[in-house]
């Protein structure tokens, strides 16, 4: 008969194998593990029927002692998922977490719901009437955590100057709302990761890399809330790079009426001229990219001598600025 338990490696290399043991109940009964992992479907918040223009899909609220709740919503047109806690039997809202659903990027996730508490999904559609549209949501004990689904990792940008730095000059890192171009899938906020800045000057190099988020913008002028930053002058070393390990938590850059409610700073530039609503801005695509709200940006200050950078790190697209 085949091996059926594991062996156990104690000091020394000594090797044994695993003694089977039964649980038992204080009033002697075989102790029941069946609700340990698993789950069932949540049909009251589960649906295959596609929605029209604006419609909403509202699930029931639903009660139950299963301690975490997982969705998959997949349709063909844009439109915002709602996953909602309540500790009032869905008077009040108490936890919503928010997502976007678009054709090819499916949104999955679980999250730890507790006991006794009650949820429910909620989806809307955006202007077009969907043809495809599933909605699953499960309830059950091992479904969190799990592995994080790739739409939400962090992507990689890289941006450098393509000349000599020879006067004051700003460019466009990250467009937030093009998720076409950027690999990244979420347009309410940009998460950073990492940045990493490299710079190679003369010897009368004098100058600052700065790396920062627009908080306003108008057909003339901008400000930007800077988060990142190099400065150099003539005593410098020539070329420096400055790298920082990637966070574990990003920096969270969402613009709430003209302020970065997750990031304090007095590192701001108020009415820049060269960033503004009318004029494009150069980028990694070689073409000009009007800046908007939210966007990264990068400011290459010189003061004298000539220099060329680089910026790059990690970073994702958060569905909210907040």
């Amino acid at each position: 008969m085949a091996d059926q338990l594991p062996d156990i490696e104690g000091a020394n290399e000594f090797t044994h194998e695993a003694r089977p043991r039964l649980i038992v109940n204080p009033d002697g009964s075989l102790a029941d593990f069946s609700g340990i992992s698993g789950g069932s479907k949540d049909e009251g918040n589960s649906t295959e029927e596609p929605l029209g223009a604006n419609e909403e899909f509202v699930g029931e609220w639903v009660t139950n002692n299963d301690p975490h709740v997982g969705i998959k919503v997949v349709a063909d047109q844009v439109g915002e998922v709602f996953l909602e806690t309540s500790m009032t039997g869905g008077a009040t809202v108490d936890l919503q977490k928010y997502y976007v659903v678009r054709n090819g990027d499916d949104v999955f996730d679980s999250i730890v719901k507790m006991h006794g508490r009650t949820h429910r999904l909620r989806v809307k559609n955006g202007p077009v009437a969907q043809t495809r549209f599933e909605a699953q949501t499960s309830t059950g004990a091992g479904l969190y955590p799990f592995a994080k689904n790739d739409r939400d990792k962090p992507r990689g940008y890289a941006y450098g100057t393509p000349s000599a730095i020879t006067a004051p000059t700003y460019a466009l890192i990250i467009d937030l709302s093009d998720i076409e171009t950027f690999p990244h899938r979420d347009t309410g906020r940009i998460d950073l990761y990492s940045c990493d800045i490299f710079y190679d000057k003369s010897n009368q190099g004098v100058g600052a890399v700065q790396v920062g988020v627009i908080t306003r913008i108008s057909n003339t002028d901008a400000d930007i809330t800077f988060v990142r930053g190099v400065s150099f002058n003539n005593a410098s070393a020539n070329q420096e790079p400055r790298d920082r390990p990637p966070l574990e938590f990003p920096l969270k850059l969402g613009v709430v009426d003209g302020n970065t409610p997750d990031f304090i700073t007095n590192f701001k530039a108020a009415n820049v001229t060269a960033v503004n609503s009318l004029s494009g801005l150069p980028n990694v695509t070689g073409t000009p990219i009007v800046p908007e709200i939210g966007d990264l940006i990068a400011f290459f200050n010189w003061s004298a001598g000539t220099y060329t950078a680089a910026v790059s790190g990690q970073y994702a697209g958060a569905a909210r600025a907040t």
